[in-house]
């Protein structure tokens, strides 16, 4: 299971660099869903689901937004998926570093 936030307004510009490396690169089949992975991945029964939505409930009522900068991307391999990934490499703003912290801290109990 990952915890991850779906990329809003920026997602155009990110999807643009996705099409480009994929025209150049002439890849094939590929996810284009830009988002930001805050926590995981780890393994939770649908027990457990009920609480870990109210800990992202709890810790969302104090943020507004969260803004990021992307500064460049860089490419892994992915065992999982017998592919490649191509990452962002983002800076988080305070907030946003602040709540991923206190989201782990939280989901690691």
């Amino acid at each position: 299971m990952l915890i991850e936030i779906r990329i809003g307004s920026g997602k155009w510009k990110l999807k643009n660099i996705m099409y480009n490396v994929r025209t150049k690169c002439r890849t094939g089949k590929t996810q284009k869903i830009p988002h930001l992975t805050l926590y995981g991945p780890f393994f939770a029964n649908r027990f457990q689901l009920e609480k870990i939505k109210q800990t992202i409930t709890s810790l969302c009522s104090n943020c507004s937004y969260f803004s990021f900068l992307v500064d460049d991307f860089t490419t892994k391999s992915s065992p999982k998926e017998k592919g490649w990934i191509l990452a962002y490499k983002v800076i988080p703003s305070e907030v946003l570093e602040k709540f991923r912290k206190e989201l782990s801290k939280e989901l690691n109990k």
